[in-house]
């Protein structure tokens, strides 16, 4: 079976996959002044395209379809540049602007409301195993090349400042800027 078909199974078996992706693009919409009409981040945004073959090979990762999984995550990633682990679990109403260089390391979570900007990193620190990514939570906002490493939580509707360096978990509301992150 080729792979648009199997893409298709999946959205078939998951109908989460689909109400999640109208609910990406409903964010689009509603927060990016850049967009004139609804078919403008379908066809030419890579955060959003790059977002929806993920869910896809999140589902075949959950199914133990680890090679297709992987292989779809490796053409996203050469094609849109945002680079999102397959069983990393992504939430819906996710806004990822400027998609490009968007790394989403293997044990890292995103929950629902995420924004995240282009060149954001949700990676480890050099562990080998064992949960070693950020937890991001609810309605967080990630500035433009922020990087998040370790096993650590940005709290809910926390907000990380462009360029800033996070290696400690950040509280729900909180704004931390600069390198190393700290409170503002």
């Amino acid at each position: 079976m080729r792979l648009h078909w199997q893409a298709y199974a999946v959205l078939e078996s998951h109908p989460l996959i689909v109400e999640s992706a109208l609910a990406d693009l409903q964010v689009l919409l509603r927060e990016d002044a850049a967009i004139p009409e609804p078919f403008t981040p379908l066809l030419y945004f890579s955060g959003y395209r790059a977002l929806q073959c993920h869910r896809i090979s999140h589902a075949w990762w959950q199914s133990d379809q680890k090679s297709m999984a992987s292989y779809l995550q490796f053409r996203s990633s050469s094609k849109f540049s945002v680079d999102i682990h397959p069983a990393a679990p992504i939430g819906k109403g996710i806004f990822i602007d400027h998609g490009v260089g968007i790394v989403i390391g293997e044990t890292a979570i995103v929950e629902d409301g995420v924004t995240l900007f282009q060149g954001v990193t949700l990676g480890g620190t050099g562990k080998l195993n064992g949960d070693r990514h950020p937890k991001i939570r609810r309605n967080a906002f990630l500035g433009a090349n922020a990087v998040v490493l370790g096993n650590i939580e940005i709290g809910e509707g926390a907000r990380i400042g462009a360029g800033a360096i996070v290696t400690k978990s950040v509280t729900a509301g909180a704004t931390v800027v600069g390198l190393p992150a700290t409170a503002r």
